[in-house]
C-alpha cells in the first residue's frame, strides 16, 4: 500500500489497525471479553459480595485448601500500618501460630437492632509464638463506590456511647461509622490488639485516624497474585481468577438505586501480568488512546475521524480505561455517559464533593498543608488567579476580608472559608463557585476555570468528562 494513501495524523486508521494487531491487545482482549460469574449475577460492585469473597479467601477453614496462608499474607500486608511493634514483628516474621479463628460479614459489634453496629468484615483469632497466646481482632470497613456513612448520635442505643460521642459529634449531631466501630471494639477489648482497616479502591480517608487505609490493589499485589503462583486446586484457581477479572473490568455500581451512582463505572484493581501488558500497550499507543479518550462522549461527532475514535473507544472501553488507570496512575477511574444539562459531579481523591464551594476550599487546604505555604502570593501564582494589571479575587488577606464586608461583594466571602497558612497568617477563599442568580445549584465560570487550572497542573490528575470530574493528587496528602 502506498504510504501516502493514509494520513495517520488525520484519521488514526493505521494506528487503530496496529493496535488491533499487536500481541498485547490479543491477550487482553480475550481476558476482558469473557463474562465473569460476578457479572452474570449482576454483583460486580456489590460491597457485601466482595466482603463475602474476602471472608472465603481469608478463612483458614474455607474449602480452598490453602489453610491460613491467605490470612498470613493479609496480616503481613497490614503490618505496614500497625503501630504496635510486637504485633508488627510477628506479622512480618511469619513465626507465629493462629488458632480459634472466627471470620464473619455484617458482624454485629454492639447488639444494635438495626445496621448501625454491623461491620462489613470481622476477624478474630489467637496468635502465639511460644509465648502466651494473645487475642487479635480486625475490623474491616469495605467501601467501593460509597463514602463512609455518618451515624446520628441520637440513634445509638448504648447510653455510655451516647455520652462519649456527644463530646465529639459534628454540628449535625453525627459521627462517622469508623469512629463508632472503633469505640465498640475498644470498649470491650485490649487496645493494642485491635486492628482497624478501611478498604477502598483508592485509599480514601475515613473519619477515624486510627484505621489503616488499604486498597484492593494492595490485596491483589500482596495476597491474590502471590497465591496464584502456588499449586492450587483447579476450582480454587478458577474462582480466584474470576474474582480478579471482576476487579479489573469496568463496571457500574450494581447495588445502588440512585441513577447517578449507577452510572459511575470503576476499575478497582489489576493483576501483575495484566498490568505489564497494559503498561506496554499504553506506552506504545499513547497518542491514539489519548485521542480516543477525548472523543469518548462525542455523541454529536460529525467528522469521520471523530466518529472513528468514538467507535474505537466504545468497542474497547474496559481495555482502554484499564490502560489509563495504570499508565496515568489513576487510583480510581470514573467514567460515565449520563449527561445533565448544567450540573457537574466532582470527586476529589475518591470522595464526592457535597457542594461546589467545598471543592476548591478542600484542594487549596490540602495544598497549603502539603507544601507548607506561608504566603498568599504563592497561592495566587499556583492557582492562576493573576490577570494583566490586577488580581482576580479568589483569595483575600485578613485586611482585604474586612474591607469586602463593607462592599456589595460581602456575600462572596465568609469566615467559614478561612485557611491558616504555615506561618500562622489567616487568609480567606471566595465562596462564589456557583451561579448566585440561579435557583438551580449550577457551577459558574469560576469553578470551570479552577478545574481547567488543575487540568494543566502536573500535581493533579483530572479525568471524567464535562459533567463528571475526578481529580486526584499525585502526592500523598499530609494528615
Amino acid at each position: 500500500m502506498d504510504n501516502k494513501t493514509i494520513d495517520n495524523k488525520k484519521d488514526w486508521s493505521k494506528e487503530i489497525i496496529d493496535f488491533y494487531n499487536c500481541e498485547e491487545y490479543q491477550k487482553l482482549n480475550e481476558y476482558y471479553n469473557r463474562s465473569t460469574i460476578f457479572e452474570v449475577l449482576g454483583i460486580q460492585r456489590n460491597e457485601t459480595r466482595h466482603s463475602k469473597f474476602l471472608k472465603w479467601l481469608l478463612d483458614p477453614t474455607s474449602n480452598h485448601q490453602l489453610g491460613d496462608v491467605p490470612l498470613r499474607k493479609f496480616l503481613r500486608l497490614l503490618s505496614t500500618g500497625i503501630k504496635d511493634e510486637e504485633l508488627k514483628t510477628k506479622f512480618l516474621s511469619n513465626k507465629y501460630t493462629i488458632s480459634d479463628c472466627i471470620i464473619g460479614t455484617e458482624w454485629n459489634l454492639n447488639q444494635q437492632k438495626d445496621k448501625i453496629g454491623r461491620v462489613d468484615l470481622y476477624i478474630s483469632f489467637k496468635i502465639g509464638n511460644n509465648d502466651n497466646d494473645s487475642e487479635v481482632a480486625i475490623v474491616i470497613e469495605n467501601k467501593i463506590n460509597a463514602n463512609e456513612e455518618t451515624i446520628p448520635v441520637s440513634k445509638i442505643n448504648d447510653e455510655d456511647a451516647k455520652k462519649y460521642f456527644d463530646k465529639i459529634k459534628n454540628e449535625t449531631g453525627k459521627i462517622g461509622q469508623t469512629e463508632f466501630y472503633q469505640y465498640c471494639i475498644e470498649k470491650n477489648g485490649e487496645k493494642n490488639n485491635n486492628i482497624f482497616v478501611y478498604l477502598t479502591p483508592d485509599g480514601r480517608d475515613c473519619k477515624s485516624k486510627d484505621y489503616i487505609k488499604i486498597t484492593y490493589q494492595n490485596i491483589v499485589d500482596d495476597v491474590i497474585d502471590p497465591i496464584l503462583l502456588m499449586n492450587l486446586a483447579t476450582e480454587t484457581r478458577f474462582f480466584i481468577k474470576e474474582y480478579l477479572r471482576t476487579l479489573s473490568i469496568l463496571a457500574a455500581n450494581d447495588e445502588e438505586n440512585n441513577s447517578e451512582k449507577k452510572t459511575l463505572k470503576t476499575i478497582i484493581a489489576t493483576s501483575k501480568s495484566e498490568t505489564e501488558c497494559l503498561e506496554k500497550l499504553g506506552k506504545d499507543r499513547k497518542e491514539l488512546i489519548k485521542e480516543a479518550f477525548k472523543n469518548r462522549d462525542n455523541d454529536d461527532a460529525e467528522g469521520w475521524k471523530e466518529k472513528c475514535l468514538k467507535d474505537f473507544w466504545d468497542r474497547n472501553k474496559t481495555l482502554l480505561a484499564s490502560i489509563l488507570k495504570v499508565t496515568d496512575n489513576k487510583k480510581y477511574l470514573t467514567i460515565t455517559k449520563e449527561r445533565c444539562q448544567n450540573q457537574i459531579i466532582i470527586y476529589y481523591n475518591g470522595n464526592k464533593m457535597e457542594s461546589y464551594n467545598e471543592f476548591p476550599l478542600k484542594v487549596i487546604e490540602d495544598y497549603v498543608k502539603n507544601e507548607k505555604i506561608t504566603d498568599i502570593e504563592a497561592l495566587r501564582d499556583k492557582f492562576g488567579t493573576r490577570k494583566k494589571g490586577n488580581t482576580v479575587q479568589m483569595f483575600a488577606t485578613e485586611g482585604q476580608f474586612r474591607e469586602f464586608q463593607k462592599e456589595k461583594t460581602k456575600n462572596y466571602w465568609s469566615k467559614d472559608y478561612a485557611i491558616t497558612l504555615d506561618g500562622g497568617e489567616k487568609i480567606y477563599v471566595t465562596k462564589v463557585w456557583k451561579n448566585i442568580d440561579n435557583t438551580k445549584d449550577e457551577p459558574n465560570h469560576n469553578l470551570r476555570r479552577f478545574i481547567g487550572i488543575l487540568e494543566k497542573d502536573s500535581d493533579y490528575i483530572v479525568g471524567g468528562n464535562d459533567n463528571l470530574i475526578t481529580i486526584t493528587t499525585k502526592k500523598k496528602i499530609t494528615e
